[in-house]
């Protein structure tokens, strides 16, 4: 996985017209996709969540939303992750 700082790096290698498909997830879209799934997510866990996501994809299917859903479902229900209003759900 890489920082923004590295992939900006890479990209200032190519003049700004060179064509380029770049997919970026960051930190805020694990912890929106959390708070939708009413759970909580530090800074911290969303960074971890990206880590485990990067090292784990299939190069075929790419990172989608039901990957991050399936990161949170295991992390609410192996590591203890709460749901914001503290209920847990059945």
């Amino acid at each position: 996985m890489s920082t923004t700082t590295e992939a900006i790096t890479r990209l200032q290698n190519y003049p700004a017209d060179t064509p380029a498909c770049v997919i970026i997830w960051l930190p805020d879209d694990i912890k929106t996709q959390a708070r939708q799934n009413n759970l909580s997510v530090s800074d911290e866990l969303a960074a971890d969540i990206l880590e485990l996501l990067f090292a784990h994809h299939d190069c075929n299917y790419g990172i989608t939303w039901d990957h991050i859903n399936a990161e949170l479902s295991n992390y609410r229900d192996h590591e203890g992750l709460k749901p914001l209003d503290g209920r847990v759900k059945a």
